[in-house]
């Protein structure tokens, strides 16, 4: 019961976290997207049992704002990149 109570919550949360960060992309609030990005990868979503569909996108998004944001720096994004599980990422096409 607590478990189940704790997984809806935890599901909202991301949902609207999710949402923070499309919008703060759309509306170009760069501190915006930063801040949301400290909350929801890779913590909040470590936290579900299987990875969610929309944590890749998430992933790719965060990345390339702070390739963006950064410029011309890479380092705030070999940060963030190396904090990520693999799984957050696509596979690479390379093999």
């Amino acid at each position: 019961m607590i478990y189940a109570f704790f997984y809806c919550w935890v599901f909202q949360l991301t949902l609207v976290y999710e949402t923070s960060l499309y919008l703060s992309i759309i509306f170009h609030s760069p501190a915006q997207t930063t801040s949301v990005i400290t909350h929801l990868l890779p913590h909040l979503y470590s936290s579900f049992p299987e990875l969610p569909e929309t944590a890749r996108t998430a992933s790719l998004l965060s990345l390339l704002h702070l390739l963006d944001s950064g410029y011309p720096s890479r380092s705030r994004f070999d940060d963030h990149k190396a904090t990520l599980p693999s799984t957050f990422l696509p596979k690479s096409s390379e093999q």
